[in-house]
């Protein structure tokens, strides 16, 4: 994995320690983030908007179980236990452009 793939550690470093400043600091500012339906948000402002609340509640972990990565592409394979929402299985594509992550692709079930 090279050195701009590291961004990808980095950013879930951040995520797990409720490090909003770090996580949103591995993002291009123009970020699009999606999901299987379409645009789930994009840019900074969104980041914050949307992580911020989740960090300050103590939102659970996301513990890597496994990470590819194939060109500008990281796929990690993601599991977070006990959110809000239930445990959460989900694989996570970031596309990376000079070592920020520039596009999300969330593929849950």
């Amino acid at each position: 994995m090279s050195a701009d793939h590291d961004v990808v550690q980095r950013q879930a470093d951040a995520y797990n320690a409720h490090d909003l400043d770090g996580f949103v600091a591995t993002y291009s500012p123009d970020v699009v983030v999606r999901d299987l339906a379409g645009v789930r948000g994009s840019g900074h402002a969104w980041l914050r908007d949307t992580y911020g609340p989740m960090f300050e509640g103590g939102s659970p972990p996301a513990a890597i179980r496994g990470r590819v990565s194939a060109g500008n592409w990281v796929v990690d394979e993601e599991l977070v236990i006990g959110s809000r929402r239930g445990d959460i299985h989900v694989l996570v594509g970031y596309r990376l452009v000079d070592g920020l992550i520039v596009e999300v692709l969330f593929f849950e079930p």
